[in-house]
């Protein structure tokens, strides 16, 4: 190839590559919508999301406002909608399919992102039937849910109630009570101040208990091992087994103990702490003195 063939050659290259670039922007430009908006709200209030499908994502800051960014990409951008509804310092978000018409694979053919500021204080309660959910660190009362995708959150003051049926859930510290399910992932939790519940059907369970429980706890999986860290001076009734694997404890337990199955009373007993395993090993660790948690 001689030197103007070369120049040429490249001179068309770079032209190809614009070209391509130009028109993927375009495609994505023309098939992609942004929602803003600002409202007022009370310290304290709520924000209340329900949507056929899409990422959740919400952040604080320490203004009486939230702030609302709804991104709608995909061909069937304009088949779905999305309603403000504020009301006394709260906020409702309903996200819904508008075309029943579309076809069976819509949901693929959409991608949408929920991104929410709202005020440090606030109660949250979030449904999305397909898409993740992440909070940051807050003080108020969550409930989260998604058909399929994992949930995130961070240090919580108030109690937390997290379901997932198709991902992980990992929690933070917690100053409240907490109740977490997964129909498949594994489950990771700080330490609780408060009740705690934990079931997963297909992965491992992690959590910390920060003070003495009140009230029974468990932690329980049918596929995955279990790892609960207990402060020295806390007493409970332990209930400990695995269909397959051991169980072992940093505690002295007054009971029953075998390979598999650690039952009885921990510094005199007191609620029930329960957990269970089908197919893997349960660790019940002794922590360090634990200060406050927040």
């Amino acid at each position: 190839m001689n030197t103007l063939h070369r120049k040429q050659w490249a001179i068309t290259s770079v032209f190809t590559t614009l070209v391509i670039v130009i028109s993927a922007t375009f495609t994505l430009s023309i098939h992609a919508k942004t929602l803003q908006d600002t409202f007022a709200a009370s310290s304290g209030g709520g924000l209340q999301i329900k949507t056929d499908v899409g990422k959740i994502n919400v952040i604080t800051h320490d203004n009486p406002s939230v702030l609302v960014n709804v991104e709608i990409e995909g061909q069937n951008k304009d088949d779905f909608s999305v309603e403000f509804i504020p009301k006394n310092g709260n906020l409702q978000i309903i996200g819904e399919r508008t075309n029943s018409n579309s076809n069976w694979g819509w949901k693929k053919q959409l991608r949408i992102s929920f991104n929410i500021t709202v005020p440090s204080k606030y109660n949250i309660q979030l449904n999305t039937s397909g898409g993740s959910v992440n909070i940051t660190d807050l003080t108020g009362n969550i409930d989260a849910y998604t058909s399929g995708g994992s949930i995130g959150l961070g240090n919580i003051v108030g109690n937390v109630q997290a379901k997932t049926s198709g991902g992980t859930i990992k929690v933070g510290n917690v100053a409240g009570n907490v109740l977490l399910y997964t129909s498949g992932g594994s489950i990771e939790v700080g330490e609780v101040l408060g009740e705690l519940s934990a079931r997963t059907s297909g992965g491992s369970i992690k959590a910390t208990f920060a003070q003495q429980i009140n009230r029974n706890a468990e932690l329980k999986t049918s596929g995955g091992s279990i790892e609960a860290t207990l402060p020295p001076q806390i007493q409970v009734n332990l209930k400990a087994s695995t269909s397959g694997g051991r169980v072992s404890s940093d505690f002295l337990v007054n009971g029953e103990i075998s390979k598999r199955k650690v039952e009885g009373e921990i510094n005199g007993g007191g609620p029930k702490l329960i957990l269970h395993t089908s197919g893997g090993n349960i660790k019940i660790i002794k922590s360090n003195n634990i200060n406050n948690l927040m």
